[in-house]
């Protein structure tokens, strides 16, 4: 979906035109580098472990924002 959808994104809402490439290249260096850095976190901690920390903080946090 971000593929089709990101240059209409980038040229009509951020009005990026020319840029286009430019940008588009680096999100997807960045989401490459954020996958890469996902899957040494849950090599090295485990999914399980990550999953019984994040739920609680995700909680926490939406009860902050409802309040």
């Amino acid at each position: 979906m971000f593929v089709r959808a990101s240059q209409q994104v980038y040229v009509n809402i951020y009005e990026l035109g020319p840029w286009f490439p430019m940008t588009f290249g680096a999100t997807a260096a960045l989401m490459a580098i954020g996958s890469f850095f996902s899957a040494h976190v849950v090599a090295h901690f485990g999914m399980r472990r990550i999953y019984y920390f994040a739920i609680p903080v995700f909680t926490a946090l939406s009860a902050v924002w409802l309040v």
